[in-house]
Formats: C-alpha cells, structure tokens, sequence
C-alpha cells in the first residue's frame, strides 16, 4: 500500500510539471555599450563602433550613430568638456611654405568638417565647422570657408555673445587693389591677407600679413610668425610679379618730397634672432646678415653694414660712419643710394 501511494505521489509531481507555464525570460536591461557590444564607450560621450567609426552618447543613451571619422578633445570651455566630432569632407585652402620657411603660395589640405558637441552629448554649436580651437576657459574659436567665429560662453554653457570676421574683402585699398582676407584655421593668427582686383581676381594670394604701398606701382607684402617676427618682406608690382623676396624686412625712407627722392633698406636677421625664415639671393645663396641700401626693386646698391642704419639716416647729414659686415668702419654718403623711382 505504502509503494502504491509513493507511486501514485510521483506520478501527480509529473502531471503539475508538465502543466505548469515556462517562466518568461526578463527583458535585457543591460546598457548600451555592455561587454557582448560592437559598440564600445571611450570616453564622456564619445562610443567607438567596431568598424573603428565614432558616435555622441549620454551615458548609456547614444545620441547619434556612428557616423564620425575621427574625432578629438577640445577642452574645458563654459564648464565642459568640449569634443568635436569629425567628417572628412574633401579639402580646404593651406598656406604653401618653401624650404626656408617662406610662405609662397596657397594650396589645398585635407577638410574635416566638425560638430561640437559638450561632455553630456549635447550639441554645442548651430554649425559644423572645418576647425575649432579652444582659447580660454570662457572662449571657443572656430573657422568655416575662412570667416573666424568666436564664441563666449557662460559657467552653465550657454552662449553669450557670438562675434565673426569673414572672409573676403576688408575695405582696405592699396595702389587700387582690393585687401581680401582668408583664416585657415581656428586662430586669429592663421589669418591670411592678399590683394584680388575689381573683377575679384587674385593678384597676390592670401598668404602675407599686411601690405604696405611704397610706389604707385610697388607694394611691400609683410610676412610675420606666430610671435610676430618678420619671415619675409616681399617686393611686388601692381600686376602681380614677385620682384624680391630676398629680406626679412624692408624700409624705404622719403628723402626730399619736393624732389621725390627715397632710400631704400633691406634687412637680413642673423641666426641668433630666432627668426625661423632663411634668406637667399637670386642664385639661392644665403644672404649676408645685416642693412644694405636698395632700389625700389630690391636690387642692391651697396655692401652690407651691421649698423641699424634705418634708424640712423637723417635727410642734414647726409655723410654717415658706418661698420661692414667684416668689421670695418667707413664713411657713406647717402646721396650715393638715393633713387628717383
């Protein structure tokens, strides 16, 4: 009786089993980026995809997919973390150097367009942008198709005051030519000025710093470094021609208005100025450090002379004593150098 009754107990264990229903499986609760994801959290709010393409996310939420190509950490801006995220996007204008550091012409470089984006994934920006430079903790520059933007932003992140310098022509007229302004980057120092005619086309490209008309056919076009230093005072002509480009700097002195007599100096740094430029002659031999007087093409007129001169030459005295490049004092008279242009 005792084994039936064991049996018959066994036998009702079955039946509720079988009939029982299978308990549903909990809904996947994990996060976005978990360890079985393609997708992997790098940093704030940017996520890699294993296709090595980036994406925006918010802690676990992705706010967009990973359509970025590159991307890179701009700063602490407005109480955040800046990042901008990056498209490649064809090419942009550069600003072409030669050997000795001289800018010579412009060229193209690779463009990438950037979305900025703050460290809670959320879009800082109405506009991308071709760069984006971080310049104090309240300051965020940007550039797009050579306008400069300059954002300035609150402790909470907002934006309070936005300011631009386009790109195209200043107002500024020199021998009749048209200034034109060009920033190859997030920086007022990656600024670029050339002169275009009427028509908009360009006579001399975007690559100088300023312009100083010294003739009514002769334009001086001043190139200087990041610090300021002069990298190169070129000579050019109304049309266009590069006359000289053999100086780091050049100055020319109105002698006599009634007689439209002028001096001119060309300087060349020695290597202890730290000025990063090298100048050669027509030949492609380095230029003697020091002044040399010139004419309104560059040309020398005299030896070279380790005096200051452009500092020195006074229309009464026109006898100075001046030292040459190998230490030797002489007497010059000016009236030897002046032109008529």
């Amino acid at each position: 009786m005792k084994k039936l009754f064991a049996i018959l107990l066994v036998l009702a264990m079955l039946s509720a089993c079988v009939g029982e229903k299978p308990a549903e499986k909990p809904l996947d609760e994990s996060p976005a980026f978990s360890e079985t994801s393609t997708d992997k959290f790098l940093k704030d709010c940017v996520y890699v995809s294993l296709e090595g393409k980036y994406g925006v996310c918010c802690g676990e939420e992705v706010i967009t997919e990973d359509i970025y190509d590159v991307y890179k950490e701009i700063g602490r801006v407005g109480g955040m973390t800046l990042y901008a995220f990056g498209k490649e996007s064809g090419t942009k204008p550069t600003v072409l150097y030669n050997e000795d550091s001289h800018p010579y012409a412009v060229g193209e470089t690779e463009k990438i367009l950037w979305d900025i984006y703050s460290d809670s994934g959320e879009a800082v920006l109405p506009i991308s942008v071709d760069d984006a430079e971080k310049y104090d903790k309240e300051t965020l520059y940007t550039s797009l198709e050579g306008t400069l933007y300059m954002y300035t932003f609150s402790d909470e992140g907002e934006i309070i005051e936005e300011e631009k310098d386009p790109a195209g022509k200043t107002g500024e007229v020199y021998n009749g030519l048209e200034e034109v302004r060009y920033y190859y980057g997030a920086s007022p120092l990656s600024v670029g000025y050339g002169l275009a005619d009427a028509e908009g086309k360009t006579v001399i490209p975007a690559i100088y710093t300023c312009f100083t008309p010294i003739f009514s056919d002769r334009i001086i076009a001043d190139a200087r470094n990041g610090f300021g230093m002069m990298n190169a005072a070129n000579i050019y002509d109304i049309e266009g021609n590069l006359l000289c480009e053999k100086y780091h700097m050049v100055i020319y002195k109105h002698m006599n208005s009634e007689t439209n007599e002028w001096l001119g100096i060309g300087y060349v740094a020695g290597p202890e100025s730290q000025i990063e430029s090298v100048c050669r002659d027509e030949n492609g031999n380095l230029m003697t450090p020091g002044h040399r007087f010139i004419d309104k093409d560059g040309n020398e007129l005299s030896e070279v002379f380790t005096d200051d001169i452009k500092d020195e030459i006074s229309s009464k005295e026109p006898v100075m004593f001046l030292t040459d490049a190998n230490g030797g004092e002489m007497e010059v008279n000016l009236d030897d150098y002046i032109f008529v242009p």
